[in-house]
């Protein structure tokens, strides 16, 4: 029968380092700190991402719905289609 493992016994220093009695070395640490890199890397375009499509999304509405909807506005206005929905308008008082 095979001797019964120790657990791994983890020690803080008063520094907040940890000390352990396994540390990863060789090829398995420079394997854990590629995925470690790789994670922070993802999580930084991830929020590149969303701020970029955030980003774009003002500028869309900005460049082009409210010009966009003062246009509309102003060919209303122009028209008349803006009294229609004003009380005591001349226009359309055969309507109440």
């Amino acid at each position: 029968m095979s001797p019964r493992r120790e657990p791994p016994v983890i020690v803080i220093d008063r520094h907040g380092n940890t000390e352990t009695t396994e540390q990863l070395s060789g090829w398995r640490r420079w394997v854990a700190m590629g995925a470690g890199y790789l994670v922070v890397a993802l999580m930084v375009l991830v929020g590149l991402a969303v701020a970029l499509g955030l980003a774009m999304t003002v500028l869309m509405v900005l460049a082009v719905a409210v010009p966009l909807a003062a246009a509309l506005w102003l060919i209303a206005y122009v028209t008349g289609y803006t009294k229609m929905f004003r009380r005591g308008s001349t226009r359309y008082s055969d309507m109440d």
